[in-house]
């Protein structure tokens, strides 16, 4: 499997490496006390947003759409996706990107866009037997669709929370009306609110017509549960798949280019032509005169940039070998430079890659849109090695014809 993380790893997923704040049943320490009071004091504050911080600790769950043989995760690589999985629009002909693919960062399975929310569920559900509220608060933050409501959801649940730790032997801070304005329109809808408020100890209970969730037992037997539930939100722990390269070899044919003839009047534009192009070069001009700023450019130019969630290159070898890989659209050259890396039979050997058909070397520390690689491009593998072939034999393995 294959992430979008800094190379030469590609290939692996990321894991997940954070723990609740408590183990076992031991007494906390004053520090834990501290912390867990400063995380009850962030929650009570609405207008301070959730920070991002590392996924919580799971074990790599198997649900049906896993594999049985499920490797447990790694350390989590430094960049994450979290653009939805859209395909590029206006991707050439040539270069046709078939399903844009990810690493599930629990199991390592690689999964079709439109797999990934029900495949993630399915692995946090596998760990809720182990560890109900790192994974109740996993499925909050990660397959929350939108952000304002998932930011009600943690200030909602932040009160709650926040009363039952101020006022531990006050029973009415334990008790939450499900008919409850609040509760039914902001807390219900997010998927793992009510899994963690279960995995605390909130319990249903029927008072004539009305249902509650009710937190029963003493302060201490749920108060470890109730300050690491604090804490998960606080921190606002996320698991994000990678990337899935898709790595793909073709193999170019031996013949050459068919030649096409064609008559001189084929160049010639008609009227409804020369009135289009009139047209587009009058925009063209307006548009140069314009007086903008150097923010308005770069803001302007973000804007078309923004269409574009993913991009495909693909390198082109002079033993007529071509290696595909996918990308973010905001990638940095240099993670196609250990991509391509990654695959060679040599991979100590000195490079540069070279954008067809400017002849421009590109630059390790741009990105993919300065380079003129999104939404698509292809670039020439240029070297003075005589190790031929250039790629490696488990990547030739695969190659077909193009």
């Amino acid at each position: 499997a294959a992430a979008a993380a800094a190379a030469p790893r590609p290939e692996s997923a990321s894991g997940v490496s954070r723990q609740s704040s408590s183990e076992g049943g031991r007494p906390k320490t004053e520090a834990e006390r501290r912390a867990a009071e400063a995380a009850v004091q962030r929650l009570a504050n609405p207008g301070q947003p959730p920070r991002a911080a590392a996924p919580p600790k799971l074990v790599a769950a198997t649900p049906a759409s896993a594999p049985a043989a499920a490797s447990a995760s790694k350390e989590q690589g430094a960049s994450k996706a979290s653009e939805a999985a859209d395909r590029p629009q206006n991707t050439t002909a040539l270069l046709q990107l078939q399903s844009v693919k990810f690493v599930c960062p629990l199991c390592e399975t690689i999964l079709a866009g439109a797999a990934v929310k029900d495949h993630l569920a399915a692995c946090l559900e596998g760990n809720m037997a182990e560890d109900p509220i790192t994974a109740s608060s996993a499925l909050i933050f990660s397959l929350s669709p939108e952000k304002e409501a998932l930011a009600a959801c943690v200030e909602v649940l932040g009160k709650y929370f926040h009363n039952i730790i101020e006022h531990p032997d006050e029973q009415k801070y334990r008790k939450i009306r499900k008919g409850n304005a609040h509760f039914k329109d902001k807390v219900l809808p997010i998927y793992g609110a009510a899994q963690l408020l279960h995995a605390i100890g909130f319990v249903e209970q029927t008072e004539g017509d009305e249902t509650f969730l009710v937190l029963p037992g003493p302060y201490a037997s749920f108060e470890e549960k109730l300050l690491s539930a604090v804490a998960m939100l606080a921190d606002a722990s996320t698991i994000v798949p990678d990337l899935y390269r898709d790595p793909q070899v073709f193999k170019l044919g031996s013949s050459s280019v068919p030649q096409f003839e064609v008559p001189a009047d084929f160049y010639e534009l008609t009227v409804d032509e020369m009135k289009q192009l009139h047209a587009l070069r009058r925009d063209e001009v307006e548009t140069a005169l314009q007086l903008r700023t150097q923010a308005m450019r770069e803001a302007q130019a973000a804007r078309r940039r923004r269409r574009y969630l993913f991009a495909v290159v693909r390198v082109r070898f002079s033993d007529r070998f071509v290696l595909q890989g996918t990308f973010h659209a905001n990638s940095s050259v240099g993670d196609l430079y250990d991509f391509v890396r990654q695959h060679l039979r040599d991979p100590t050997q000195e490079f540069q890659l070279v954008l067809h058909p400017e002849r421009t070397v590109l630059d390790p520390s741009i990105l993919f849109p300065a380079a003129s690689l999104v939404p698509a491009a292809i670039v020439n593998f240029s070297t003075t090695s005589t190790c031929i072939p250039f790629l490696n034999d488990d990547t030739l393995k695969d190659a077909r014809p193009l």
